[in-house]
């Protein structure tokens, strides 16, 4: 189960990720593709260097485990920064079917669990780097046919 989570999350990062001028994306039936190229996507999205106030918060962040971190869970539509204050930086955010986070600043928190939704463009960002940092980040998928 938890390989499933992680491949799935690796696929969405490997759908956004610029592959020799086009963009490469793999169904789950194509793992084995995935995993031959992995070192070529990983090289590629990693091109750019990391904002320094990324390095310097999330780094050396301390883990959290599931069993003492509070999990708090957002009751309406809210901005990164009110998420932030909302969870801080040692509680497991989860972010409920049909609400939506917008990302207007920087968040680190110790987890994001979406089912929701996470906005961030060019309109929503407010800094020149922003950035997310999180002990991990779980996304739930709805399908509508």
């Amino acid at each position: 189960m938890l390989m499933s989570i992680i491949f799935k999350l690796l696929f969405i990062f490997a759908c956004l990720i610029q592959v020799n001028h086009g963009y490469e994306a793999f169904g789950q039936e194509d793992e084995v593709e995935y995993l031959n190229t992995f070192s070529t996507l990983i090289k590629d999205s990693y091109s750019a260097s990391l904002p320094q106030n990324l390095i310097a918060t999330c780094k050396h962040q301390p883990q959290t485990s599931t069993t003492t971190t509070t999990i708090k869970s957002i009751t309406t539509s809210m901005l990164s920064s009110e998420l932030q204050e909302f969870c801080g930086t040692e509680s497991i955010c989860t972010v409920p079917n049909g609400l939506t986070v917008t990302m207007n600043s920087n968040l680190n928190v110790a987890a994001l669990v979406l089912h929701g939704s996470l906005i961030w463009n060019d309109r929503s960002q407010s800094l020149t780097e922003q950035w997310l940092c999180a002990g991990y980040i779980a996304v739930r998928f709805y399908f509508s046919s």
